[in-house]
């Protein structure tokens, strides 16, 4: 008699948890669409943006034009090459190419 009600407990635990999984297949998405996939994107994400920097001794983060600008020495000894991508030298060179068409 105990062995029935714990598989019926079992069954209605797993119908309760598929009816609330299911939900978020129909639900409305998050961009105001149709309450469907076919609504619009309402569950893709874009990728997070690649950001290059490091921890400094204190551990707090500083991205890498924060290093190239006030702490030059290390970014030479640790991570050279940052230098040959510093974002202002970069948009300076990309403005000279068009000046030149």
């Amino acid at each position: 008699m105990k062995s029935k009600k714990i598989i019926v407990a079992i069954q209605a635990t797993a119908l309760a948890l598929g009816i609330f999984a299911l939900q978020g297949c129909y639900g409305p998405s998050y961009y105001g669409g149709g309450g469907s996939y076919a609504g619009g994107p309402g569950y893709y994400a874009e990728p997070a943006p690649v950001v290059v920097g490091d921890y400094d001794e204190h551990r707090t983060w500083h991205n890498r034009d924060w290093w190239v600008s006030n702490r030059r020495d290390w970014v030479s000894t640790h991570h050279s090459e940052w230098l040959a991508h510093n974002g202002h030298a970069d948009e300076r060179e990309v403005h000279a190419s068009n000046d030149h068409r």
